[in-house]
């Protein structure tokens, strides 16, 4: 159940118990890196956003994306490229009052033989013990938010991204297009992916441009991306142009022929 609730507040800046209480957490996502052999260190800025004390328990475990993308959390160091057990945290207990805030620091201390990527995430579990809360039935008053760890190793990080299968369904007007195209992450390292894909004519014409949203593609990792556009090109040829950033010097891009009749 504990794992559970975790999974439902990640994806929530804050979160809100019955009523009691309301906590938050910045940054919620944590992007940083050092050599091996070397530390690095930071804080985590928690917020008490409600109107009642509340007590915190700071601990770390690792995480794993699901196929759907979603998080799933296991036990610290229990994962290939965790880095659950090189971090210490200070405090690790303490009390909130209304309004109050509390900086949580961090240090990342690197073993001499990482090499790549690693993660982990910080939770901070809230408990309220008003008595009078206590009294009431089916008033949780435990909850949990995290801030999700990507870890690099300075000087020993490879990245790279392979792009495949670049479709693009039947373009008609008015309807859904779908652009699909399969990444692999094939470096030693995450990889932040974002980008765009255009549509331009014969002559360069840019007549479509849709975003894709910022996500992370850890090593190892085969995905499928998916968006949907609303067709409205008149007939013709076109050539679509899927470019992805990915943190390397240079982007991935692959290019893709359509008529639209």
């Amino acid at each position: 159940m504990k794992k559970f609730f975790g999974f439902i507040l990640w994806f929530l800046m804050t979160f809100s118990i019955a009523n009691a209480f309301s906590m938050n957490v910045d940054p919620p996502t944590l992007i940083t890196s050092a050599e091996k052999g070397q530390s690095v260190s930071g804080y985590i800025n928690v917020d008490n956003r409600g109107d009642q004390e509340i007590k915190v328990n700071a601990y770390v475990e690792d995480w794993i994306f699901l196929p759907d993308r979603s998080k799933s959390f296991r036990e610290p160091g229990s994962l290939k490229n965790s880095c659950s057990q090189w971090i210490s945290l200070y405090p690790e207990k303490f009390a909130l009052l209304p309004g109050q805030t509390k900086q949580v620091k961090y240090t990342i201390t690197v073993p001499k033989n990482a090499k790549g990527g690693y993660y982990s995430v910080v939770f901070f579990e809230a408990q309220h013990d008003d008595p009078e809360l206590l009294k009431k039935a089916n008033v949780i008053l435990t909850g949990r938010i995290g801030t999700i760890i990507y870890f690099e190793t300075k000087g020993d990080s490879e990245k790279k991204l392979a792009l495949s299968n670049f479709e693009v369904s039947k373009p008609v007007a008015g309807k859904p297009v779908y652009f699909r195209v399969k990444a692999k992450n094939e470096g030693n390292t995450f990889a932040p992916i974002s980008g765009s894909i255009i549509i331009v004519d014969d002559l360069s014409n840019l007549l479509a441009k849709i975003d894709i949203d910022k996500q992370f593609i850890l090593q190892g990792e085969n995905i499928t991306l998916e968006k949907k556009w609303i067709s409205d090109l008149p007939k013709g040829e076109y050539d679509v142009i899927l470019t992805l950033d990915y943190g390397a010097e240079n982007p991935a891009s692959l290019k893709k022929r359509i008529l639209v009749k």
